[in-house]
């Protein structure tokens, strides 16, 4: 196993946007390989709420951990309704989502406590596919899924109401062969 899939990297970037530069500075790391506290086994998803707190799926572990914006652990939740956590977002109401193999979008506290489950596992198009991978939540609420097995984006608005499906399999412009990630614009 490569160990710099072990260890959460931050860096800072910064954008210009009247020139479109970008600079990209290393500021810190944290965490090894392992399953005690604060350490990883293939962390995925990572999001860094309003209050500085960093929260990274921990997809082997099946758990997701938080630490201050400094790297301390402040705690984590281990479940057995997780099997492979491998999104996470920030709402902006500060709760935190997850996606993951084989189940719903959970939504949990900012202390990790769950809150509720939404979206049904299946390939229709109210469904979220057998292995969701990246999460975002746009400024608005709106929550954009990669589906990665069903080669598509899922839309759903900000109650979890599926309002769009983004794609399909295949190679041409439009089109998906198992997306991973997804990102919003602020």
């Amino acid at each position: 196993m490569n160990w710099i899939h072990n260890f959460v990297a931050i860096f800072i970037i910064i954008s210009s946007t009247a020139s479109l530069a970008q600079s990209i500075s290393y500021v810190d790391s944290f965490g090894s390989l392992g399953n005690l506290a604060g350490q990883f086994d293939s962390p995925r998803g990572i999001d860094v709420s309003v209050s500085g707190d960093i929260y990274v799926a921990d997809a082997y572990n099946s758990r997701i951990q938080r630490f201050d914006a400094t790297g301390v652990y402040k705690g984590s939740l281990t479940a057995s309704y997780l099997s492979q956590v491998e999104g996470l977002a920030i709402t902006p109401s500060g709760t935190i989502l997850s996606t993951g193999f084989i189940e719903p979008i959970y939504e949990f506290s900012p202390a990790l406590t769950r809150i509720s489950s939404f979206g049904s596992v299946g390939p229709g198009f109210n469904e979220i596919g057998f292995f969701t991978k990246g999460i975002a939540v746009a400024p608005s609420g709106d929550i954009y899924i990669a589906d990665s097995n069903g080669s598509r984006i899922q839309k759903l608005d900000s109650s979890g109401n599926y309002t769009q499906t983004i794609g399909s399999r295949g190679s041409e412009d439009g089109y998906f062969a198992d997306p991973y990630d997804v990102a919003t614009d602020t």
